[in-house]
């Protein structure tokens, strides 16, 4: 039996582990386990703001689920797998993060047509490889199992502290922030794609 909302935040902000990436990756079963992941990160520039819940030296800063609706063939560790490989397309989670890092990693957005759904990307290549160097070294992960996600996913981006979560989370301080800066990344991209073409 799933434990309520109040009990979960406890272990999500709790964690018994944190879990490096390649640790994820390597660890990544065939049965389908649905449940709740967040990410921890250090070392974000100085305009990203810490939260108080930090385990390690790494701040809590995004949750997802997996899978997101009940009728998903998708499972946590899926969601995660795509998460983890070097390909932006398939994951918010490195697309937030490369246009948060676009500076420090010199990254800037690709849009090409062979991209899944023209979804911008790091020219999945070497932009997309140091992104992912970057993530071994300063991201980790907490899992928690949970048979339907969907159905407290919105009621823990409420109660947690998670800057980096766009969908369901206007109501942060840095939503307003990270939402002008995804959304200029993803025009200057459109605008070289428009230029490349010409």
């Amino acid at each position: 039996m799933d434990v309520d909302v109040e009990k979960c935040s406890q272990l999500l902000c709790s964690p018994a582990k944190l879990y490096s990436p390649s640790e994820v990756l390597d660890s990544i079963p065939e049965r389908k386990t649905n449940g709740i992941y967040t990410w921890w990160f250090r070392k974000l520039p100085d305009f990203v703001p810490d939260t108080a819940t930090v385990v390690g030296g790494f701040n809590l800063m995004y949750l997802g689920i997996g899978p997101v609706r009940a009728k998903s063939n998708q499972h946590l560790y899926g969601r995660l797998k795509n998460h983890l490989s070097p390909d932006s397309t398939k994951s918010t989670v490195r697309r937030t993060l490369g246009s948060l890092l676009s500076k420090p990693l010199g990254l800037s957005f690709v849009v090409s047509r062979i991209s899944a759904g023209n979804k911008p990307h790091f020219g999945l290549g070497d932009g997309e490889m140091r992104l992912s160097d970057w993530m071994a070294q300063n991201a980790r992960i907490s899992l928690l199992e949970y048979s339907s996600p969907w159905e407290i996913e919105t009621l823990l981006i409420h109660r947690l502290d998670l800057p980096l979560n766009i969908e369901q989370n206007s109501h942060h301080p840095f939503y307003p922030t990270l939402k002008r800066l995804r959304e200029e990344q993803f025009r200057l991209a459109r605008q070289r794609q428009a230029a490349a073409l010409l």
